[in-house]
């Protein structure tokens, strides 16, 4: 009788210990998705502001532009500083954090021909990897002229540190 008793206890225990496995394992994704979603908004933190860029297009000398990652994934590009003291081109784009460190984006601009006018839109699409003050990207551009026909792709990296304003 005790044997039979101390079975059933046993049995008992058994399936207790087998309901919080099966509530734990119910409530693990649970947790996971919350603790994803801590993770994915710190990389979203770690991506979003303004960032003094270095753009190294191909067989071109590098030119310095501002990179501002918005909060809803947008971005505004402000080209080199003109002799008048505002940017060359506006551009704007979209990025995505692809994982805790790394993002891509895309950005589009005018580009000026130097005398006023424009030799037509510039598109590239950038995959970057990211730290806390820093990050470096690498990726294509594409130049559609106005006649119609596009260029490229050509070549281009870049190297951004987080403005301090």
């Amino acid at each position: 009788m005790t044997g039979r008793l101390v079975g059933v206890r046993g049995l008992r225990g058994a399936l207790r210990a087998g309901a919080v496995v099966f509530a734990a394992a119910l409530a693990l994704p649970l947790m996971s998705t919350g603790a994803g979603a801590q993770v994915d908004a710190l990389g979203a933190r770690l991506v979003q502001g303004r960032w003094n860029t270095t753009v190294l297009p191909n067989g071109k000398p590098p030119s310095e532009v501002v990179l501002v990652f918005r909060r809803d994934h947008r971005i505004e590009m402000y080209g080199p500083i003109g002799t008048d003291g505002e940017p060359v081109y506006v551009g704007t784009g979209s990025w995505v954090r692809t994982s805790p460190r790394t993002f891509s984006f895309d950005l589009q601009h005018p580009l000026p021909d130097g005398s006023g006018g424009v030799i037509g839109t510039l598109r590239g699409h950038q995959e970057g990897q990211l730290s806390a003050f820093r990050f470096s990207s690498s990726g294509e551009s594409f130049v559609d002229k106005p006649d119609g026909t596009t260029v490229g792709p050509n070549p281009v990296t870049m190297t951004g540190v987080r403005a301090r304003r």
